[in-house]
C-alpha cells in the first residue's frame, strides 16, 4: 500500500527512515560539531567545564610548587586526570552521537567524577594557601557541571 505521505514533505520523518550516520564502508559513526555547536546549553556546559578544569590545573600546579607544610593531596591529581577523561569522552560521544549507546556509562562516571571533586572541594578549601583555595574554586566549578 502506498504511503499517504508526500516524497517532498517537510514532516520529520521517522527514526528508521532516516540516513544512518554510521559509514557503510567502516561502521564507525561520522564525526560532527553541530551536536555541539548548534545547542547552547550544550556548547556552554563544555565551555565552563573545561574552565572549570583548566583552572583548577593551572591553580593545583602552582599549589604543588609552593614550599608548604602541607603538601598538595594526591587524590586531587586523580580528580584533575579523571575529570579531563571524562570531558574528552563526553565531548567525543556529543561529536559522534553516540550519547545514546553510552548514556549509562557517562552517568555512572559523572557519579564517580561528583564523589572525586566534592572530596577534593573538602581536602582543599579550608587551608591558608591561596593556590589551594583557588583549584578548590576550580573543583567547586567542575562539581557543579557534574550536577
Amino acid at each position: 500500500m502506498p504511503s499517504y505521505e508526500s516524497l517532498h514533505s517537510q514532516l520529520p520523518r521517522k527514526r528508521e527512515e532516516q540516513v544512518d550516520m554510521k559509514s557503510p564502508i567502516t561502521g564507525i559513526h561520522r564525526t560532527t560539531t553541530d551536536n555541539i555547536l548548534g545547542d547552547p546549553v550544550t556548547l556552554a556546559t563544555i565551555s565552563v567545564s573545561t574552565f572549570g578544569w583548566f583552572l583548577t590545573f593551572v591553580a593545583s600546579a602552582v599549589s604543588a610548587t609552593q614550599q608548604d607544610t602541607d603538601p598538595y593531596p594526591n587524590y586531587c591529581w586523580f580528580s584533575i586526570v579523571f575529570m579531563l577523561c571524562l570531558i574528552v569522552g563526553i565531548i567525543a560521544a556529543i561529536v559522534t552521537d553516540t550519547t545514546e549507546c553510552y548514556h549509562m556509562a557517562i552517568v555512572g562516571f559523572l557519579a564517580a567524577g561528583l564523589i572525586l571533586t566534592s572530596s577534593s572541594v573538602d581536602g582543599l578549601l579550608y587551608t591558608s594557601n591561596s593556590a589551594k583555595q583557588a583549584a578548590a574554586a576550580g573543583f567547586i566549578v567542575l562539581t557543579t557541571v557534574n550536577v
